[in-house]
């Protein structure tokens, strides 16, 4: 992710290692989903890249959870300053 800390947009990369369903997610401090950031039953393998906007969410600490078909969840801290 980046930038991190994110004002406004945030550029997301991430690698798929087999063409397996996938979600992207972001929640806050308490553990609670506040958006769903991307979801695909068939994205193909390979490297993905998205931006989003966080235009509508406070300041905060976050966590984005990627986490495709059964594997372990790949989380990232992100911070929002606005």
């Amino acid at each position: 992710v980046t930038p991190n800390p994110v004002n406004d947009v945030m550029s997301i990369r991430f690698n798929l290692a087999a063409n397996v369903p996938a979600t992207l997610e972001l929640f806050d401090i308490q553990g609670r989903k506040v958006a769903s950031v991307w979801s695909d039953n068939a994205p193909g393998a390979g490297l993905l890249q998205m931006n989003y906007s966080t235009g509508n969410l406070p300041s905060g600490i976050y966590e984005l959870r990627l986490q495709a078909a059964n594997a372990t969840p790949v989380v990232q801290k992100v911070v929002i300053v606005k």
